[in-house]
């Protein structure tokens, strides 16, 4: 306590106001704690209208209130949320008429992950449920446009690139070159307002959003919500060129189309005039050689309608049906004469059954056939009777008899 007194340079018997204390106490503390970090959990964020950050830094057995003005806070990229860990770099103050003290940071860091990837995927997942990553939402990119719009510094190499490799492939492709600064404070506006320009352009078909390769510092700008958000909202197909071929920027994820480069980004757009012609004739060559077939079938369909070969068509169809008639014919006669020769075999045999049963060639084997006075035929010799007329006729002739004697079995 003593070493406390004398510190705030105070005496036992000294009677100070308490703006006075509170005073003394402020010189201490921020002649004490200048300079120092701690770490901690961020609870109860606010982010009040003038710009300033309040907050609570926590941990298992304590709480500090901080402050983070907007001044410092400006240049941090990621959000405070509540539940973050982080580590705070700054100095306590004394906030007198409440008598309380604060954190005052100077720094903010997340632990574990840094800032600029902590800051690129928070921005990643608030875009994302925007919808504005979304597949569903890229559009195509032209194939032979004639004029394109490039947003990027008019003094960097990655300009000089592109229209090199422009020239190389195509020099038909028109080009309008809306300028902004692509690193720097405040050139994510820049940014945003060139792509808007190039709108105001008549036929303008896609633009190009590029810059070269850099620190991830250098690159921010393209990570920003800013240019996202021009990207996303451009009227125009937006091809993000940004970087190296390993640089991944918020920019290429909301672009339509994302090249590896800058370059690669003004070949996109700029068909090569040699591998198009070579094409074309490749194309030209098929063509004509599909007509040639073409033209060659119909020729032949057509040569089938010719008054010649329309005869020779018909007699040809003619003597093929001549000659299934005749074997039509003649299958008939065959079956016919099957049929009726069986039908003579069967009369000849009926014929000799009947031969068999005539009573006349009965006679001649030694029959006769009896009859009585009434011309009856007398078939059994009960039926007979003692002096009965009987006529026999026999094979050749009638015999008149009289019964003279009837002997029964």
């Amino acid at each position: 306590m003593l070493d406390i007194v004398q510190d705030l340079h105070l005496t036992q018997t000294e009677i100070l106001t308490v703006t006075a204390l509170t005073e003394k106490i402020k010189q201490v503390f921020v002649r004490t704690f200048n300079s120092f970090s701690v770490v901690g959990e961020i609870s109860n964020f606010k982010s009040h209208s003038t710009g300033h950050w309040y907050f609570s830094l926590k941990d298992e057995g304590a709480t500090i209130a901080c402050i983070c003005f907007k001044g410092v806070n400006s240049s941090i990229k990621f959000k405070l949320e509540d539940g973050m860990k982080v580590v705070i770099k700054g100095h306590l103050d004394i906030y007198a008429p409440r008598g309380s003290y604060s954190l005052i940071s100077t720094s903010i860091e997340p632990v574990g992950i840094g800032s600029w990837q902590l800051a690129f995927d928070q921005l990643k997942n608030e875009l994302a449920e925007l919808g504005l990553l979304d597949l569903s939402r890229k559009r195509p990119i032209p194939l032979f446009p004639k004029k394109i719009g490039i947003v990027t510094s008019p003094t960097g190499a990655a300009l000089h690139d592109m229209l090199t490799a422009l020239a190389r492939r195509n020099q038909s492709v028109g080009i309008v070159i809306a300028p902004s600064r692509v690193q720097g404070e405040g050139c994510e506006e820049e940014i945003a307002q060139a792509i808007h320009n190039l709108h105001k352009i008549d036929g303008v078909e896609v633009i190009l959003v590029c810059r070269g390769g850099g620190s991830i510092e250098d690159l921010w700008a393209f990570n920003t919500k800013t240019v996202a958000l021009a990207v996303a909202s451009s009227e125009i197909p937006v091809i993000s060129g940004v970087g190296h071929e390993t640089d991944i920027t918020i920019c290429d994820l909301v672009a339509d189309l994302r090249a590896p480069t800058p370059t690669a980004a003004a070949e996109m757009v700029a068909a090569n005039i040699n591998e198009l012609t070579d094409k074309l004739d490749n194309l030209n060559y098929r063509l004509i050689n599909k007509m040639t077939t073409k033209i060659d079938s119909f020729k032949r369909a057509l040569a089938r309608f010719e008054p010649a070969n329309i005869i020779n068509n018909l007699n040809n169809r003619l003597n093929h049906e001549k000659t299934r008639l005749n074997l039509i014919a003649n299958k008939l006669n065959a079956r016919l004469d099957f049929v009726l020769n069986n039908k003579l075999q069967k009369t000849i045999i009926y014929d000799n059954k009947l031969n068999d049963l005539n009573p006349l060639n009965i006679l001649k084997r030694g029959y006769a056939v009896i009859y009585d006075e009434n011309n009856n035929i007398i078939a059994r010799s009960k039926d007979l009777k003692l002096g009965q007329k009987l006529t026999l006729n026999l094979d050749g002739g009638k015999v008149l008899v009289e019964v003279k004697e009837i002997i029964l079995d």
